[in-house]
């Protein structure tokens, strides 16, 4: 498994970041682009002029724009991180690849796999780089799970169970996306990225078709759902179900089981893993003492005592970049492809499209075009159903 993070030699990569809002200031933060080597910030893109200029001031970017076309005609720029809603990462990437810059996207790559599509034609005829930022990948207690997987601790992996649940209740009042009708999906379509694209890569096989469920519970939530469960399985013939919600009253819960013949890893989250630098736990268990007494052995790799370097080794936005960085200097491919990226939203396409089907989806899934046509009428359903014009 190569998650090495390479820092060329050379000037670093110039970066301009488009979409200021307030998770890229709590989840990127101020240190993330001070401590980078491999990269520099050029520049900050925000359609809110005044969000834009605090983020050029608290990122230490050199100049900030409302206009993405502008920030992209600066010679000076080679690559974008695009942190902006869904709806938007299809044309800004083909924007930016025909502007000959390289572009890591934030998850999910686009609504559909139609977007998804054309942004990869756009970058593969542009001859530039196209990784999807699925940070998680680089969080090293994630790593860490892989590398007990594929150490055959475990044995064979036949099911991954995930739940991410967030007290988040009144989402959607405030205009944020995943109440936007722009985004066609709700938790599972923000959520559901990162779940799902865990699953396949620590089973290290994709889905082959997909079952899903879905809920709009809160009032708010009229445009899309606040809860959601999907069933994945996968190629390999391992299973991974996902649950996640905003309607519940625990501080955070973020959690996932994986099963193997030969024992079985919990890995529990009791903090935001995009927010605290501290890794969740990881539990072993196995039955060296008995059917009914399994033993448990602490695997979480936990910080040491050198600070700065340990804090610096668990920002997994910090690696992304860095890793992103020196693909593009180096020419090489990233751990996140743009494949990978479109077949997590694939998958959130294929759970969307069975609950309103009440089948499930195979994969792959050619067409997702009825998506729009089947939100719409939700829309409309919820509507009715709490007497709203």
């Amino acid at each position: 498994m190569d998650t090495a993070v390479t820092t060329p030699a050379g000037p670093p990569v110039g970066l301009t970041l488009a979409g200021c809002n307030s998770s890229v200031l709590y989840l990127y933060g101020p240190h993330t682009f001070r401590l980078l080597r491999g990269g520099r910030l050029i520049s900050v893109v925000d359609i809110d002029a005044a969000r834009a200029r605090e983020a050029c001031a608290l990122l230490g970017a050199q100049r900030w724009h409302t206009d993405f076309e502008q920030a992209l005609e600066d010679d000076a720029v080679e690559a974008a991180v695009l942190a902006t809603p869904g709806w938007l990462h299809e044309p800004q990437t083909v924007a930016a690849a025909r502007a000959g810059k390289h572009v890591l996207c934030e998850k999910p790559m686009a609504r559909t796999v139609e977007e998804c599509d054309r942004m990869i034609a756009a970058c593969e005829d542009a001859g530039v780089t196209l990784m999807i930022a699925h940070m998680k990948r680089f969080h090293r207690a994630f790593r860490k799970v892989r590398e007990l997987i594929e150490g055959g601790v475990l044995g064979d992996v036949f099911a991954v169970r995930g739940q991410w649940d967030e007290p988040a209740r009144d989402l959607g009042a405030d205009g944020t996306f995943r109440g936007d009708p722009r985004s066609l999906g709700g938790q599972w379509h923000d959520h559901g990225a990162h779940m799902s694209d865990l699953a396949c890569w620590w089973l290290d096989s994709p889905a082959k078709r997909v079952n899903g469920v879905i809920r709009s519970v809160g009032e708010h939530m009229i445009a899309a759902e606040d809860f959601a469960i999907a069933t994945l399985d996968h190629e390999n013939g391992a299973v991974s179900c996902h649950q996640t919600t905003t309607q519940t009253y625990r501080p955070w819960y973020e959690t996932y089981e994986v099963m193997g013949n030969r024992g079985t890893l919990l890995v529990q989250a009791t903090r935001h893993t995009s927010l605290s630098f501290e890794p969740p736990t990881l539990s072993l268990y196995d039955q060296t003492e008995g059917h009914f007494n399994a033993r448990v052995v602490d695997v979480t790799p936990y910080l040491g005592f050198e600070i700065d370097r340990e804090t610096q080794a668990a920002n997994q936005y910090l690696q992304e970049l860095e890793h992103f960085c020196g693909c593009v200097r180096l020419g090489k491919e990233p751990l996140v492809t743009a494949a990978m990226g479109r077949h997590a939203v694939e998958i959130i396409n294929a759970a969307y499209l069975s609950h309103f089907r009440g089948a499930w989806v195979d994969l792959p899934l050619r067409d997702s075009g009825e998506l729009a046509d089947c939100f719409r009428q939700y829309r409309e359903t919820q509507r009715r159903r709490r007497g709203h014009s």
